[in-house]
């Protein structure tokens, strides 16, 4: 029977634990009664041994920063990857490691498409953090797979919904590409790769249709009632598009392929 440890338990580790086989563990720094989850900083060396000690034969994390900072990110992503790395091999255990990533490792912000083989040159602390935190996996001797999501809607994760309800304008232009990923598509790619036999190294998750923000605010909004917010096709485009071609030629198929697809879920009207 597997053994998985969640590293971190927020939303999509909990979608994802319903959906997994055998035995599964969820720890995280301030669990509450209802989580199931064993309370272990990541960054708790002594208490990470412990635990990791139980021998499994996978690991996912899924972790979050206790604050949006530079400081935040490096105590958040690479400190523990950094401990778990040393703690495994004190161990001599040598368990598969899922690390959900983001996009955000890349710099590109003029329309261009990415994918695995893109140069990561990330223009934020976040993308830097996390691109810092995947190295020390990947420069591990652990079989590690990272899985780079984009933005993650669904039931719970309504912000860009809520906005448009209140007809508030997204803080940024309506002319970047965007890129995202159903919640629930997000758990079951996750469950996906670790079951692959023989993964590769990195895989994009994202839906099939980078589109422009401004068709998903107006598209939203008129499902809502809501008038069109109207922008300047002069404006240059930024942003990035990412390909899951990756993804898909593993054999995952998406319950949502696009974000009309995804909001349906959300905007019957839709």
């Amino acid at each position: 029977m597997t053994k998985t440890l969640l590293i971190g338990y927020g939303d999509i580790a909990r979608r994802l634990r319903p959906i997994l086989a055998g035995e599964v563990v969820a720890m995280r720094r301030h669990p509450v009664p209802e989580d199931d989850a064993v309370a272990v900083d990541a960054n708790d060396r002594a208490a990470l041994r412990s635990l990791l000690a139980q021998d499994f034969d996978q690991i996912l994390v899924t972790l979050t920063p206790s604050e949006r900072s530079d400081t935040g990110y490096r105590l958040g992503y690479v400190a523990p990857m950094q401990q778990l790395v040393r703690v495994l091999a004190d161990l001599h255990l040598s368990p598969r490691v899922v690390f959900v990533s983001s996009t955000s490792v890349y710099g590109q912000n003029q329309g261009e498409w990415v994918d695995e083989s893109s140069p990561t040159e990330p223009g934020s602390y976040a993308g830097r953090r996390l691109l810092e935190a995947e190295t020390v996996l990947l420069d591990s001797q652990l079989p590690v797979t990272i899985a780079r999501l984009t933005g993650i809607y669904g039931p719970g994760r309504e912000y860009l919904l809520n906005q448009v309800r209140q007809g508030i304008t997204p803080g940024r232009s309506l002319l970047a590409w965007s890129n995202r990923i159903h919640a629930e598509d997000a758990a079951r790619a996750l469950r996906h790769l670790l079951a692959l036999p023989a993964p590769d190294r990195v895989y994009l998750v994202s839906d099939s249709k980078p589109v422009l923000l401004a068709e998903v605010v107006n598209g939203l909004a008129l499902a809502v009632g809501k008038a069109p917010i109207e922008q300047s096709m002069h404006a240059p485009f930024t942003g990035k598009r990412v390909r899951n071609d990756r993804l898909l030629a593993s054999g995952f198929r998406l319950h949502y392929p696009n974000w009309r697809a995804g909001y349906k879920t959300l905007v019957p009207g839709l």
